[in-house]
């Protein structure tokens, strides 16, 4: 079976009539006007969360080169990675139909911004597990040869999935890492964005693929909450992207202020007792419980002498 040629997208006028007409373009909060269909509106990464998750790449220190998104959909979040980041963006999207939305997002992004990043970037119609003809593709058409400073990748997963499990995304992520892997050196900067249902052994089985091609490289599982006592996004972050601990808990504010604890996780355990007069109770969201971080947080907040009534169901 011979392999997809990738195909470079332009954001020419065929592009934005097309994109006009089959996915009229919306703005949501203080997002630009980005094209997407319903469907996709519903599953995708909120402009606020997207633009918050690339300013937490402000500390990290990526090594020089593009953003790449593999999998990226209506091209959003690679369009808040390279605002934020100024950095030019590669993105790779398997549906015809979608890559063309992508291409227009990516360009209408770059003009509201102050930097340059845009002339280089690029989105590609094309299967991006398939590296090599990818970035061959990519350098051919704007004749320079950056090397990926950062891997971001959101594998689709069916409309109606019931287990939330890795064989369920597209593309697969064993598949996907070890085509990019010679690309990203021994210490990549890579995202990982998953269901936040995934199981704590499912989460495991990740960590096995990522070892198994990059060996000991740091990892931080981030979950992020913008309230309500749910956890919206869970990603694992790599290499140069990772934080300086394992777990994260990002709190993101209606106002766009970012919250965070992070530690080691740990099992939070109620040890149920009477409770006095004149003695402190603290509500606590349960993401903090979900995320491992019980511990963590009563260190800062509660002192050594506190202890969990309960942790589980809304009201820790």
């Amino acid at each position: 079976m011979t392999a997809i040629q990738p195909v470079v997208m332009l954001a020419d006028d065929n592009a934005r009539a097309y994109a006009e007409s089959s996915a009229p373009a919306r703005t949501e909060g203080t997002s630009p006007a980005l094209h997407a269909t319903e469907e996709m509106r519903r599953l995708a990464t909120p402009w606020s969360v997207a633009i918050a998750k690339a300013s937490l790449l402000h500390s990290s220190d990526l090594p020089p080169g593009i953003i790449l998104d593999p999998a990226c959909g209506s091209g959003t979040q690679l369009a808040a990675l390279c605002t934020t980041l100024n950095r030019p963006g590669l993105g790779v999207e398997l549906s015809g139909a979608v890559a063309p939305l992508a291409a227009v997002n990516l360009e209408r992004c770059g003009q509201t911004s102050d930097e340059d990043w845009s002339a280089s970037s690029r989105i590609l119609w094309g299967d991006g597990t398939a590296a090599q003809s990818i970035l061959q593709t990519y350098h051919q058409h704007i004749e320079q040869y950056p090397s990926v400073a950062l891997l971001h990748v959101d594998p689709a997963r069916p409309n109606d999935a019931q287990q939330h499990t890795l064989e369920e995304m597209q593309p697969r992520l064993d598949e996907l890492l070890k085509s990019w892997a010679p690309y990203l050196g021994t210490n990549p900067a890579v995202i990982l964005d998953v269901s936040p249902r995934l199981l704590d052994t499912q989460r495991q089985e990740i960590e096995s693929i990522v070892t198994s091609i990059w060996g000991d490289v740091a990892m931080t599982w981030q979950w992020l909450t913008q309230g309500r006592g749910r956890i919206d996004r869970l990603s694992l972050w790599l290499g140069a992207a990772a934080g300086p601990s394992p777990s994260r808990l990002i709190r993101l504010t209606k106002s766009g202020e970012i919250l965070r604890i992070e530690g080691t996780p740990d099992i939070s355990i109620a040890q149920p007792s009477s409770v006095n007069i004149g003695d402190g109770l603290a509500i606590v969201d349960p993401c903090v419980i979900s995320s491992g971080l019980g511990e963590s947080w009563k260190a800062m907040w509660a002192g050594d002498e506190s202890q969990w009534a309960v942790t589980s169901g809304r009201r820790p």
